[in-house]
């Protein structure tokens, strides 16, 4: 079966973030400029978007791919530097870091985000999440502490506009630093300090079994209620 959204196949955004302070690497980019077209599930058709890390520029630039993309669902991955494991991310918070200047280096521009609510959940299907990763042997843990960072900013922001955006499920996945991050930034004479790493394949597998669940968790509505079609 192939879901129709307004006549179009399903379509799925990942989304990871540029470099910033701290991170000259990130993996999460790395991750999305080297997603190749593979068979997804129900036929979903992955968009993919490198968000920069600037306090006035990530939504603002998310925003924009979903209005010209239309995707059902919006995965967002970034760097945890001190992660132990994949961090299933569950609340965004109404709060920001001041003392972090972003990529351009400004700081932000107040402690909180804007008019809504103190924090706000996510709206991923967990149960199927963690049983499909679980499958596959993915280490990971769910978390209620996102930063106060740009990712955690992003995710506010995706969260509080997702329905009004027509986004069903909506997410985001800590990751540590990949092997190959930490043997660049030796290379480069950048010494980093790890707690763990993850091998680049490990990311790429855990983030193909999060949109396959989506594809899936999706699909399973659709035959509940299908969708009008003209």
């Amino acid at each position: 079966m192939e879901i129709v959204r307004n006549d179009r196949p399903l379509k799925l955004l990942l989304a990871g973030f540029s470099a910033f302070p701290g991170a000259p690497e990130n993996p999460s980019e790395r991750l999305v400029r080297e997603f190749d077209a593979v068979a997804f599930a129900e036929g979903a058709c992955i968009e993919r978007l490198v968000l920069p890390v600037e306090w006035k520029r990530s939504w603002r630039v998310l925003e924009a791919a979903i209005r010209r993309t239309a995707p059902v669902a919006v995965l967002l991955v970034g760097l945890h530097a001190r992660a132990k494991r994949f961090r299933i991310e569950t609340l965004a918070f109404n709060e920001r870091a001041l003392d972090r200047p972003d990529a351009a280096g400004r700081l932000a521009p107040a402690p909180d985000i804007g008019a809504g609510p103190a924090s706000i959940e996510v709206r991923l299907p967990f149960d199927a999440l963690e049983r499909d990763l679980a499958a596959v042997g993915i280490d990971f843990e769910r978390s209620s502490d996102p930063g106060r960072y740009l990712c955690n900013e992003t995710l506010f922001h995706l969260c509080l506009n997702g329905d009004e955006l027509g986004v069903r499920y909506y997410g985001f996945i800590h990751t540590p630093l990949t092997d190959e991050c930490v043997t660049d930034a030796e290379r480069s004479g950048r010494p980093k300090e790890v707690r763990r790493t993850v091998r680049s394949s490990e990311l790429r597998s855990m983030t193909e079994t999060v949109l396959n669940c989506l594809a899936w968790a999706l699909a399973q509505e659709a035959e509940r209620s299908p969708m009008p079609t003209a």
